[in-house]
């Protein structure tokens, strides 16, 4: 599906958008964060992408065959993992501004769709991505965040609306999730291509630490003659 638009569910309702300065969530038609005015897009799902969230499934739905894991929590929150493949990663990034030579430095970082979901009955979850870490061959590092990405292209002639849709594919860095409510976006895990990692993900339930692993994840890797996803 599209992955410039994040996705979030509150209750029942799925809702699509996306925003100019900070994408809204909304429910009833009354806002739950600050900002109303921005372009709402609704767009349907497309599974070509690796996109269908097992971790909200409430019944039968089909599957991509991307490789994915999963790690839930009772009545706590969920995350699945999908692998990008690189290919598909680069022309995203290409088709959105960025030079090929900077869409496959970020397509070799590791990218990996997520999605989020808070199955808690009452609680609110919150996170920090830059809590989050990820662990191989006994070293652990953290994510490679948004800000760090800017504080690269600083150095570069990357435009300002290729930045904008880059933020608007990535899982926001801090945010919170009310009972029921789930979001999806992209993260780097700053590895190269073919690696395996653990991802230690970090956040508070009504203001209480916890922390779980994803294990054994994988990087997309290249084909070593064509350069592309196998």
């Amino acid at each position: 599906m599209r992955d410039d638009i994040r996705i979030r569910r509150s209750g029942r309702k799925r809702i699509f958008f996306a925003r100019a300065e900070r994408m809204t969530a909304v429910s009833g038609g009354n806002c739950r964060w600050h900002s109303c005015s921005m372009a709402w897009v609704v767009l349907p799902l497309v599974l070509a992408a690796g996109w269908t969230p097992a971790v909200d499934a409430s019944g039968p739905q089909p599957r991509s065959t991307l490789p994915r894991w999963s790690e839930v929590e009772p009545d706590g929150l969920a995350v699945e993992l999908v692998q990008r493949p690189i290919d598909l990663t680069e022309a995203f990034f290409q088709g959105r501004g960025f030079t090929p030579a900077t869409s496959r430095q970020i397509a070799d970082a590791c990218v990996m769709a997520v999605v989020v979901k808070n199955r808690s009955p009452s609680g609110t979850i919150r996170f920090n991505l830059a809590d989050w870490r990820v662990i191989t061959s006994g070293h652990e590092q953290p994510l490679r965040l948004e800000a760090d990405w800017h504080k690269e292209w600083g150095k570069e002639r990357v435009s300002r609306p290729a930045q904008i849709a880059f933020r608007y594919a990535l899982l926001p860095t801090v945010d919170r999730l009310g009972p029921g409510d789930w979001l999806q976006g992209m993260i780097t895990a700053n590895l190269g291509a073919g690696r395996h990692f653990d991802l230690r993900i970090r956040w508070t339930d009504n203001g209480v630490p916890k922390q779980t692993t994803v294990r054994s994840v994988l990087c997309s890797a290249r084909h070593p003659s064509t350069g592309k996803s196998p």
